[in-house]
């Protein structure tokens, strides 16, 4: 083999091995007892603890946060497509005025950190009384600026013609985003 290919094969290895170094660590870890765990000199061979992940399970409703985190996506990502497709269908195929200044508006709003309205958003969210549900959860990311102006980029790439054909057939707006636009 050549030097090169060597240093190559050398240096994949070097990054693997610091890739996965954390997974090995976290399951060494997992699989020590108590006071193995709390040593000050680290472990690099485990104790083989199995009744470690028993005790794990039974700690805490792990099923039950499953099917939370289940509920919460679903939910979250369907308001989501939701207002993108509607929001973006709006500013990318309807005249009404303001509309340009609305959408700019609204792509400012993707440079504001998130860090800057952590406390507006959290004294909003006491005061309606959602802490602790499902709401503050799903309301505040029920909107994707992004998702707005990716859709509203593809429906400004349908041709004008098209909308004006559906509308001689006697279609809708929203028929026209239903059955046409949308697919």
């Amino acid at each position: 083999m050549h030097t090169q290919t060597v240093l190559r094969y050398f240096f994949i290895i070097v990054a693997a091995v610091f890739a996965f170094f954390p997974i090995y660590w976290v399951g060494i870890t997992s699989l020590l007892t108590t006071h193995s765990a709390a040593d000050v000199v680290p472990h690099f061979w485990p104790d083989w603890e199995w009744s470690n992940y028993s005790r794990a399970w039974d700690l805490a409703p792990w099923l039950q946060f499953f099917l939370n985190s289940i509920f919460v996506a679903t939910c979250t990502v369907a308001l989501s497509v939701l207002t993108s497709l509607l929001a973006g269908y709006a500013f990318g195929t309807m005249k009404f005025p303001g509309r340009t200044i609305l959408f700019l508006l609204a792509l400012g709003l993707i440079m504001i950190p998130g860090e800057a309205t952590l406390i507006p958003s959290y004294l909003i969210v006491s005061n309606l009384g959602w802490i602790d549900t499902y709401q503050v959860q799903i309301i505040p990311y029920a909107v994707s600026i992004s998702g707005i102006f990716l859709i509203r980029q593809f429906f400004l790439s349908l041709p004008p013609s098209l909308w004006e054909a559906a509308q001689l057939d006697g279609c809708s707006r929203f028929g026209f985003l239903w059955r046409i636009a949308a697919l």
